[in-house]
């Protein structure tokens, strides 16, 4: 079928919808091509920079949806037409990325809600039910991959009136489904089949929406694709460039052992004023790293502890944690948050400068995903820094204890030998 949405005239009507929109938006170009294409029914894979604006995907695709609905007149001739009340589901990682995602939909007046064990518990106690609450209500349903397997999801597939207004299926960080999906969270891999139970669309599955910074070419992009249906000449690939240009790259070797309970070589955080995000790859490196820090810190005399280091894994209640992401989002002054992975995807701070990996990576994407969390609004951070601190190892490095990376993209760039 000939585009409609994804011509000029369309990616016209696109942008004048957005800028008559309350707060206006101005989307950049491939923001405004990526909803043409999602409009046309065309299930659409777009990998880009962290920070470049995937969510806009998401979020302009259902304004345009929801204006043309309120408005037939604005649809263009034998264009799709879309449900008087459209809804979306998005399946996210993380809860903080779900949070997060949910606090920027709000901003853009989309009626957003976040369904995971945490919130459908907590809206229970309150006599609530979410569920029942996305028959009719809510635009954004922004689920976790655990949620879609539950008979609660079942049943909700099953009314009328969430099968009559459900028009995408958004998944972020899809690359998730390759890294993920294959041991430490399976449910990714099971994307796939929840898109063959979704109500049908002219005939066809739902179209997809997925996104991610890292989306490689070869087994990850296959797996990805294969695991969502998605056959070549249904879908269409936007991609851009992942590099991170603004960020300097910084590689260190450990001088204390990865399962010791000592780590001077970060010892330099206590002293910065900037705030840092130290990533470890378990929640047992991750207490040993702020213990260390925590008692070096008050042997330096320094006050207000509690707020000066958070811990921020899935073992800390839901409301530390949402206490660690708001004092993120939220503190100008110096801090440091020791993560594990589940903050590493879609999170965005607009004070973190440095983030700090600690311990061997799984993959390159490991390390653009995490290091993408720095420097996310370019006017509160300038210069910000990726450091990675690997182990000792024989034949790997030459004993250096630094070395400076040149700012390129770290998708196509190998950890070369130190020299």
């Amino acid at each position: 079928m000939a585009p409609v949405y994804n011509t000029p005239e369309g990616r016209a009507l696109i942008e004048r919808i957005l800028e008559d929109h309350e707060p206006p938006i101005h989307p950049h170009v491939y923001q405004t091509e990526g909803v043409a294409i999602a409009l046309d029914g065309e299930s659409l894979l777009a990998t880009m920079a962290t920070g470049s604006g995937k969510t806009g995907f998401f979020a302009f695709t259902m304004i345009v949806m929801q204006a043309i609905a309120r408005d037939p007149s604005l649809a263009l001739h034998d264009g799709p037409t879309f449900a008087k009340n459209p809804a979306m589901l998005i399946v996210l990682p993380t809860k903080a990325l779900q949070y997060d995602m949910q606090a920027g939909l709000d901003r853009l007046g989309l009626n957003a809600v976040v369904i995971n064990g945490d919130t459908v518990l907590a809206a229970a106690e309150g006599n609530q039910n979410l569920w029942t609450e996305c028959h009719k209500k809510h635009s954004m349903i922004l689920i976790s991959p655990e949620e879609l397997q539950t008979a609660s999801f079942r049943e909700l597939l099953a009314t009328k009136e969430f099968s009559a207004r459900v028009c995408r299926l958004g998944i972020d960080e899809v690359h998730l489904i390759y890294t993920w999906g294959r041991e430490f969270r399976q449910t990714f891999a099971q994307l796939g089949h929840i898109r063959t139970r979704l109500p049908s669309l002219n005939g066809g599955f739902i179209p997809v929406i997925a996104t991610s910074a890292t989306i490689r070419e070869g087994l990850p992009k296959t797996m990805i694709c294969s695991t969502l249906g998605l056959r070549d000449g249904d879908y269409h690939l936007l991609r851009r460039s992942n590099l991170r240009q603004d960020i300097r790259i910084i590689v260190r070797e450990m001088i204390s052992p990865i399962g010791g309970a000592s780590f001077p070589e970060l010892e330099w955080t206590l002293d910065s004023t900037d705030n840092t995000v130290i990533f470890c790859k378990t929640i047992g490196l991750g207490f040993r790293v702020a213990a260390y820090l925590w008692r070096k810190g008050i042997a330096k005399g320094m006050d207000q502890m509690p707020s000066r280091i958070r811990l921020f894994n899935s073992l800390n209640s839901q409301s530390y944690n949402e206490e660690t992401l708001g004092f993120l989002n939220d503190n100008k002054q110096s801090s440091i948050t020791v993560a594990t992975d589940v903050l590493s995807v879609g999170w965005d701070s607009p004070f973190t400068k440095n983030v700090i990996t600690v311990g061997e990576l799984g993959d390159i994407d490991e390390f653009v995903q995490k290091i993408g969390r720095a420097g996310r609004n370019k006017t509160k951070v300038q210069q910000p820094c990726a450091f990675l601190y690997h182990s000792k190892g024989p034949g790997n490095y030459d004993g250096r204890q630094h070395r400076q990376l040149p700012t390129r993209s770290m998708q196509t760039c190998q950890f070369e030998r130190a020299i």
